[in-house]
């Protein structure tokens, strides 16, 4: 079988030489031409990973400095465990699957260790850990989308509401911390009155395994005052559990400017209502007022009285003029 080709760069933490050189011997035996760097004791080893970067470590746990467990932990402080590979005696076997918990890469008893089985390893462990770092990296990508969205985003529980997590355009918008968020519920930054829409709203979110929404909301911020948002929605599982991700857009002044229009709207209708009822019946008066009294002596009794019922029609009008002038400046 031909070697591998490819320049791995391992440290081997071991203090017995003859161990050392056994493992020396595998690894030339399956890659060709590998780099090896040997440390006896915990500091030498910390000491290289400090200044120099290894593709796998391989820690033998004979080692007597240091407890086994604290020795991973330490070793943890200073190297990534996925490129951690722990060579046990057979009194360790026991505690093998313990140290796999520790996120370590994989462990070899060294009874039954050989070239192919330390080389399978090796491969294994830096294929696992592109993996994880490729996966690192998309997580990295989700975490800077939702932190750096300037629209507020959150997730929270459908079981109980609670807030997962909420990135930072939803404490500065509501006014709440990190901490309070973490402590709340979706019920607190909605208005008392509008709860039962939010619960009628879950209901149907707990019946779906898959949903996309949007909808029109009220919300409350810390510090009492309603915005008007625009939800839109997504059912997530986090650790098998459905939440959801929610990314709020504050339409607070679209929905007053819609309202204000509204209500100019309505002015108008009343406005027109006005002129079409109310001020054309004293006009209409008047206008009949005029046409008699082309027919009557002005100064006649008759005449007094349509003169003085015409200026009772004008004062009507000019009062509904007044109105009307009113309504137009509120």
């Amino acid at each position: 079988m031909a070697k591998d080709q490819s320049p791995y760069k391992i440290l081997l933490i071991q203090d017995n030489a003859e161990d050392f050189q056994i493992m020396q011997k595998m690894l030339h035996k399956r890659i060709s031409s590998p780099i090896i760097v040997h440390a006896t004791d915990f500091e030498q080893a910390k000491n290289e990973l400090a200044h120099s970067s290894f593709d796998i470590t391989f820690l033998d746990l004979d080692l007597q400095e240091n407890k086994e467990q604290d020795l991973i932990s330490e070793i943890g402080k200073v190297i990534d465990l996925c490129k951690v590979i722990v060579l046990l005696d057979e009194k360790y076997r026991d505690y093998a699957h313990e140290l796999l918990s520790l996120n370590i890469s994989d462990y070899i008893i060294k009874g039954e260790m050989n070239s192919w089985l330390v080389y399978k390893s090796i491969v294994h462990a830096i294929e696992k850990n592109k993996i994880l770092l490729t996966l690192k990296e998309s997580r990295k990508r989700y975490t800077d989308l939702f932190q750096l969205s300037p629209m507020p985003m959150w997730i929270y529980n459908v079981e109980t509401l609670k807030f997962r997590t909420v990135n930072n355009a939803a404490i500065r918008k509501y006014g709440y911390s990190k901490e309070e968020f973490e402590e709340m519920t979706l019920k607190d930054i909605r208005p008392a009155e509008d709860v039962q829409k939010l619960d009628e709203a879950i209901d149907f979110l707990r019946n779906h395994d898959k949903l996309f929404s949007s909808g029109l909301y009220r919300h409350q911020k810390k510090d009492g005052e309603i915005i008007y948002v625009e939800l839109v929605s997504n059912i997530i599982y986090i650790s098998h559990e459905k939440h959801v991700l929610v990314a709020a857009n504050d339409i607070t002044e679209r929905v007053r400017y819609i309202q204000d229009i509204e209500e100019k709207n309505k002015k108008l209708q009343d406005i027109a209502f006005t002129q079409s009822h109310i001020v054309r019946a004293p006009l209409a008066n008047m206008m009949g007022i005029l046409h008699l009294a082309k027919d009557i002596d002005m100064k006649s009794p008759e005449g007094t009285q349509l003169l003085e019922h015409f200026i009772t029609c004008g004062n009507q009008l000019d009062k509904s003029i007044r109105e009307i002038v009113e309504k137009a400046n509120q």
